[in-house]
């Protein structure tokens, strides 16, 4: 999608026109959002440290003397799902402080080079590579909350995301933008406990950082869902659609008109129905204990029939069978054994549509072009433990077996894929630290290459090294900037996976060297 100039313009005077009182709302706010990439539990810790609570003053009978300040109370590891415990306020107070706009945003831009003139290279082989070295992206969440009735709350979100396009390289003054959230939800509805929304959201879980990748519950559809909470369970619905512009689900076509003219028609409009459910469990994790979860996770795809024209002259129309997946998963996490740490276990099964994603084209289809054999498995780990003081490390990896619909045995699209890094931080300074990643990535192909026609076992190896500054605590700490050297290896088996006139063909070793910012702040996803 193209967006002018001018409708940027307009985001960014709307952006900075909420005001300073909106932002300092917004840091009194116990009930916005999570940080960028945090969890309530285990996912990732938020960046930066909590305010400090403010010092008592001395009565105004009382002789001028110097205050004493009072003791900061112990607080909980970061990864603690419950809240710092507040003092309770009035209802006026409550409701003036979960009210109003709100603003957050996640982005990362950069530069970089492979040390030849050119741009620096990813070079990744697998469908969920490291994520170093990634391309500029931003969101922006505008959000407004109110309290319409009672203890009833409501709040509108609405995140507008932004692709890489930046004009610096084309010329061009538009950018790729994307209506990722936009919705409305509805908190304690009646019943404590009790929330709606309805609309496009993006409904994820809890995610794998160093791969950018969410390996159980994904799902960016327009629709809605309910859930409810009651003490450390919560139980959730969704359902909702999306279609694709793609002749597997979209077409268009000329048709004989009035007075010797034509019209265009929608032959084929297939939307994708996906719905979901998931219960959770969490046990502990309160002021500072180990605390643990667990989570069963399902997906249902279903995509109607529909008829397709095949352009061929005197052919008849192409009629498409209806098609639908499943997925089913479960999630375990710990979180507290140490400050800001966590490790979580995801497993998960899918099958037909389900094993593709729901943003996927579905190929490599059975002879009735439905997807129905397809299947995956995929086993997968995120985790982040730090020291007190001067370590941390993360570390992310998964397993994944993919076979698609065709009855074919031997193909090269299908077979085992493996992924694994880790990125290991020295904490110099409260603002300064240096992190290293290593990552090594390969593929077991079921059958044979189609440029070699034999066996090949593809891999790629990085090695990173990272000059950080950083303002926050621990390795999930934002904003940082970055300055980044990543040396990247590729077998012959991997060099052998590209097109002969594919630069990166003939390429053993390369050099990546780039300046990055990444943020989070007031951002929510789920």
């Amino acid at each position: 999608m193209k967006a002018p100039a001018s409708i940027l313009t307009l985001v960014i005077l709307w952006t900075y026109g909420l005001g300073p009182s909106t932002a300092a709302a917004q840091a009194n706010d116990p009930e916005r959002p999570a940080e960028r990439r945090s969890a309530p539990t285990s996912a990732q810790p938020p960046a930066g440290d909590k305010p400090e609570r403010a010092r008592p003053q001395p009565p105004r009978t009382a002789p001028e003397a110097t205050p004493t300040p009072a003791a900061r109370p112990a607080l909980p590891p970061r990864t603690a799902p419950a809240p710092r415990p507040t003092p309770p306020l009035p209802d006026a107070a409550v409701a003036k402080e979960d009210t109003g706009f709100g603003f957050g945003s996640y982005g990362r831009v950069g530069i970089d080079t492979d040390g030849r003139g050119g741009p620096g290279r990813q070079l990744n082989l697998a469908a969920h590579g490291p994520r170093l070295g990634e391309g500029p992206y931003l969101e922006l969440d505008l959000y407004y909350r109110m309290r319409p009735y009672r203890d009833v709350r409501l709040q509108t979100v609405v995140t507008l995301a932004f692709t890489e396009q930046l004009f610096h390289f084309d010329g061009d003054w538009a950018s790729g933008l994307a209506l990722r959230n936009l919705y409305l939800e509805g908190q304690d509805l009646f019943v404590r406990g009790l929330n709606l929304w309805v609309g496009s959201r993006m409904y994820r879980g809890d995610d794998i950082y160093l791969l950018d990748f969410w390996p159980l519950d994904n799902l960016n559809t327009v629709g809605g869902g309910v859930s409810y909470a009651f003490g450390r369970t919560k139980l959730a619905w969704h359902l909702g659609v999306n279609r694709l512009r793609d002749l597997y689900q979209y077409q268009e076509v000329q048709v004989p008109g009035l007075n010797n003219t034509s019209e265009l028609v929608v032959l084929l409009n297939r939307q994708r129905m996906i719905t979901s459910v998931k219960a959770e469990q969490e046990l502990g994790g309160r002021n500072g204990k180990l605390g643990a979860k667990l989570k069963v996770y399902g997906e249902y795809h279903f995509l109607p029939k529909g008829t397709l024209d095949s352009h061929l002259p005197d052919a008849e129309q192409e009629h498409l069978r209806a098609d639908h997946g499943w997925l089913a998963g479960l999630q375990a996490g710990l979180w507290n054994f140490g400050p800001r740490s966590h490790v979580n276990l995801f497993l998960r099964y899918a099958q037909g549509l389900a094993a593709y994603g729901e943003f996927a084209i579905p190929f490599g289809l059975a002879t009735d072009k439905r997807a129905k054999n397809a299947r995956e498995f995929l086993l997968a780990v995120s985790a982040n433990f730090e020291l007190k003081r001067w370590f941390g490390v993360q570390f992310g990896g998964y397993v994944r077996y993919f076979k698609d619909a065709d009855p074919n045995e031997y193909d090269w699209d299908d077979g085992w894929e493996y992924v694994a890094v880790v990125r290991p931080h020295l904490f110099l300074h409260k603002l300064f630290a240096v992190a290293f990643e290593v990552s090594y990535q390969a593929r077991n192909p079921a059958g044979l290459s189609p440029w070699t026609h034999r066996a090949e076992s593809p891999g790629v190896t990085k090695f990173a090294v990272m000059p950080l500054l950083t303002f926050g605590k621990g390795t999930y700490a934002r904003p940082q900037f970055r300055l980044i050297y990543m040396l990247v290896h590729q077998n012959e088996s991997a060099r052998m996976s590209y097109n002969p006139e594919d630069p990166r063909h003939d390429l053993k070793v390369g050099h990546y060297i780039g300046i990055q910012a990444e943020w989070w702040f007031n951002s929510t996803y789920r």
